[in-house]
C-alpha cells in the first residue's frame, strides 16, 4: 500500500510541475505576442516616416521652377498615387492623375497627356502652361486621411 501512495504523490506532483511548466510557457507567450505587436506598430510608424523623408524637401519650402518640373517628370511612374499640382495666377494645373488627393482618390490621366503636359510647361511660347524655371514657387506636401503623401503643390511666388 505504501509503493501505491508513493505513485500517487510522484503523479500528483508530476501533474503540478507540468501545470507550472505550462502557465509560465502560457504567461512568456502572452508578454512576447505584446512586445511583438508594439515592435510592428513602431517598425510601421517608421517606415511610414521613410516613405515620407522623400517629400521633405518640397515640405513648406520654396522651391524653382526647374524643380517643378523635375517632381513632375520623377513621379511621372506613379499616377494613380501621386499628383502635381502647380498653382499659377490663381488656376490650378493638375499633372499625372485627377481627384481628390487628401481623400486618396486619385484617377491616372493618360500617359500621352502627360508627356505632352510636359512638352507644354518646357514650351516658352504656350504662356498658359510655360513653368519658367528660374520662377519661386512654395511648395506643400497633401496627405490623405492614412498620413500617405498623395500630392505636391507648388504655387507660384
Amino acid at each position: 500500500m505504501d509503493g501505491n501512495i508513493q505513485k500517487a504523490l510522484w503523479i500528483g506532483v508530476s501533474i503540478l510541475l507540468f501545470v507550472a511548466v505550462v502557465a509560465i510557457g502560457m504567461s512568456a507567450y502572452g508578454k512576447a505576442s505584446k512586445m511583438t505587436d508594439e515592435s510592428m506598430t513602431n517598425l510601421d510608424k517608421q517606415a511610414q516616416q521613410l516613405a515620407n523623408a522623400a517629400y521633405g524637401v518640397y515640405d513648406n519650402q520654396y522651391v524653382s521652377g526647374t524643380q517643378v518640373i523635375n517632381a513632375i517628370k520623377s513621379y511621372k511612374a506613379t499616377p494613380d498615387e501621386m499628383q502635381v499640382i502647380v498653382v499659377k495666377g490663381g488656376s490650378s494645373t493638375y499633372y499625372l492623375s485627377t481627384g481628390s488627393a487628401d481623400a486618396g482618390t486619385l484617377s491616372p490621366i493618360a500617359e500621352s497627356t502627360t508627356n505632352n503636359m510636359l512638352k507644354s510647361v518646357q514650351d516658352k511660347n504656350n504662356a498658359t502652361a510655360y513653368i519658367n524655371p528660374y520662377g519661386e514657387f512654395y511648395a506643400t506636401v497633401v496627405t490623405d486621411v492614412n498620413g500617405i503623401v498623395r500630392a505636391i503643390r507648388f504655387e507660384q511666388q
